[in-house]
């Protein structure tokens, strides 16, 4: 007895241990994500060239340049070395990233380009700005002790050359195919790469070059966030583990994929949307009639109740959502919110139903139930012993129980 107590305070002990060091290791982490950061924004002149901009980064952002520019032999280098051959050969494919952009970061860019190269008022994440700064498109620096985003000499040159009709129609059709995308993964969760290249050419009704389709979509993957991009497809940025989605994907081969306008898509392509169906509305309308609660907090509400439908969160966990939003004042009014909670998981549509919610899926297989051939069947009621009811009489008391028992009806089927 006393070595199972001592094995099992070893456990704990070692359990403790455990998330000690995986939490130093997350605070170590991010320690030195924020020197990164801050060594990032060195001193600049404004007017910096090319090279000067590649000389201060490190020698693994430039290796990133040099790995999204696809450029061969030149991996060895030391830092300096490589910083001086990309400041050659960056200018001559830099216009061809152009055609990799959307709206969303061509209209950054331009800005720039607007304000003699340099910007101090953005609205970005380091993130972003390190994934621009590995297509060498942006720079971090520091002017008059403020941070600024900066871009080359150079570079401003080219995309004024570049900026023309042909680039703005690659740029609109670029942002149509990744909300097309987005949205996408918003409804199945998991996109195969190829299904997801017919469904745009379908879409759209153009013809599209694979190999830029995924080169523009992996750059938008790593900017916008909202997809991430896998050995399995595109999968939606809310998605931890996508196997079971896969999987049940799989399973469903029978079933095709719920089919949406590209309108629908693009809608579905918002940061912050969820679907208003009735259902939803009801239910917000249920929330808005018993409490206090704004707009805002609303739809904070229904994103989160959706989320976690999708992510297959059984009811206790929604109702424990809720309960940390809410409180609840009578058990009547939980027992009428679970019978809400239970008609919003039917109507709300799910990863690993493909896009459908589960009352289309029960349509569905209804309507796929072959119906029993008549030509199995005698028509003949006696030869089948059923009781026919277009002719149905009523039994007397003391009359032959219609069952075929040979007793009277009182003494048989009555009782």
């Amino acid at each position: 007895m006393n070595k199972k107590i001592e094995e099992i305070n070893m456990d704990r002990k070692t359990g403790k241990m455990l998330l000690d060091a995986v939490e130093r290791a997350k605070v170590h982490h991010k320690t030195l994500q924020e020197r990164h950061e801050e060594k990032s924004w060195k001193p600049i002149n404004l007017s910096s060239n090319l090279l000067n901009a590649l000389s201060s980064l490190t020698k693994n952002d430039l290796d990133s340049i040099r790995k999204n520019y696809q450029l061969q032999g030149i991996s060895s280098l030391r830092k300096q070395e490589l910083a001086i051959e990309l400041s050659k050969q960056v200018p001559e494919k830099f216009a061809s990233k152009l055609y990799l952009l959307d709206d969303e970061r061509y209209k950054l860019i331009k800005k720039i380009v607007n304000h003699s190269g340099f910007l101090y008022d953005y609205d970005l994440s380091f993130k972003q700005i390190s994934i621009l700064r590995d297509y060498s498109m942006i720079f971090p620096g520091k002017y008059d002790n403020k941070n600024v985003l900066f871009m080359p000499t150079e570079l401003i040159q080219i995309f004024k050359d570049a900026d023309g009709s042909e680039l703005k129609r690659a740029i609109q059709e670029n942002t149509e195919i990744i909300r097309i995308v987005h949205g996408m993964t918003y409804y199945y969760g998991v996109v195969d790469s190829t299904y997801l290249a017919k469904q745009v050419e379908k879409l759209t009704g153009t013809k599209i070059d694979r190999m830029n389709f995924f080169t523009t979509l992996s750059f938008a993957a790593k900017y916008h966030g909202q997809v991430k991009e896998t050995y399995d497809g595109y999968v939606d940025f809310r998605i931890f583990t996508h196997s079971d989605i896969v999987k049940a994907h799989k399973e469903r081969a029978n079933i095709d994929y719920k089919s949406f306008t590209k309108d629908q898509l693009i809608a579905a392509s918002q940061e912050f949307y969820f679907e208003k169906n009735k259902t939803m509305m009801d239910l917000l309308k249920f929330f808005k009639d018993h409490y206090e609660i704004s707009n805002l907090e609303l739809e904070e509400v229904g994103l989160q109740l959706e989320s976690l439908i999708k992510e297959e969160a059984p009811p206790n966990k929604l109702i424990e959502y809720l309960q940390s939003v809410f409180e609840f004042p009578t058990f009547e009014f939980v027992q009428d919110l679970t019978g809400r909670l239970m008609d919003l998981y039917n109507h709300t549509r799910s990863w690993i139903l493909k896009g459908h919610t589960p009352n289309e899926i029960h349509q569905l297989e209804k309507k796929h139930l072959q119906p029993l051939k008549e030509t199995r069947f005698s028509t003949n009621a006696e030869d089948n012993k059923v009781i026919q009811l277009s002719n149905y009489k009523k039994t007397g008391r003391n009359e032959p129980c219609p069952c075929g028992s040979g007793k009277k009806y009182k003494k048989c089927c009555k009782n």
